[in-house]
Formats: structure tokens, C-alpha cells, sequence
């Protein structure tokens, strides 16, 4: 906290996707006190590192995609890291499905089609909600049965 004269001022930090910003930026009062920041899309190699760690914190030892599995969800997901960690999701649980060690480019392709990863249109220009699924609903498009 900063201090200014006799008042304590609170400092917060806001996540979200561009449209809060876009929000926030319309209150004139607050343009001044903002920084707003922007993350930039992944390189492949970063994307190969993110999926690794995320592996190795969920107690796995090295990530199971094949170089062409990586390079397809790397072109299909631009290097954003939600597409690539929801591609990445369902892609493993596939295998698994399917009984195999190796996530290669057919998986990965098969996964993003279903999820329709890099056809949904911009929802800035069209003020359409994003599409969105359950798990339930993932899981039931990757071939899993979920009970409740």
C-alpha cells in the first residue's frame, strides 16, 4: 500500500481478456491510474516448455506429444496459451481413449476440430459470445464417459 498525506491507497491488479480493458479504459477516471499490458502469443519453443512443466507439476515425467503433434497445435493455436492448454487437455485424454503413449498431429488435429479451436469468429467485431463447453460435454466428444 502507498501512502498519501493521511489516506492509504489500495493497490489491485486486473486480469482479463482485452474486453476489460476496453471497459475500464471508458471510466475516465481511471485511464490515469491504469497500466494496461498486454501477453503476447508464445513462441514454439515456449509453448513446448509451458506444455512440459505443466506436465511435470501434474507428477508426469516428459510430455508425451511428438514433434509433428507439437508443430500441429502449435499452428492451430497460434501460440495462445488457452487454446494450447485446452487442446492440450482434451489431446491427452484422447490418447489415453484411444490407449496410446504418443500425442502426435492426427490427435491433435482430430481434438482441435472438435473444439473447434481457430474457427470461432472474434467476438469483438461480431458482439457474439464465445462458444463454451462443459467438461462433460469435452469429455463426451473425446469419447469419455463422465458420471455424476
Amino acid at each position: 500500500m502507498s501512502e498519501v498525506l493521511t489516506q492509504k491507497l489500495l493497490q489491485i491488479v486486473l486480469f482479463g481478456q482485452n474486453e476489460l480493458a476496453t471497459n475500464l479504459e471508458s471510466k475516465k477516471e481511471l485511464q490515469s491510474r491504469m497500466y494496461r499490458s498486454a501477453l503476447a502469443s508464445l513462441n514454439r519453443s515456449d509453448m513446448e516448455n509451458m506444455i512440459q512443466f505443466r506436465f511435470q507439476v501434474a507428477g508426469g515425467d516428459k510430455h508425451p506429444f511428438t514433434p509433428d503433434g507439437l508443430d500441429e497445435l502449435y499452428k492451430l493455436a497460434l501460440g495462445l496459451p488457452r487454446e494450447i492448454c485446452k487442446v492440450t487437455d482434451m489431446a491427452l485424454l484422447r490418447a489415453m481413449v484411444n490407449q496410446t503413449h504418443a500425442v502426435n498431429a492426427a490427435i491433435v488435429r482430430q481434438t482441435a476440430e472438435q473444439l473447434a479451436v481457430n474457427e470461432q469468429e472474434d467476438t469483438a467485431a461480431t458482439d457474439k459470445p464465445h462458444k463454451t463447453s462443459a467438461t462433460t460435454e469435452n469429455h463426451k466428444k473425446a469419447g469419455i464417459k463422465t458420471t455424476l
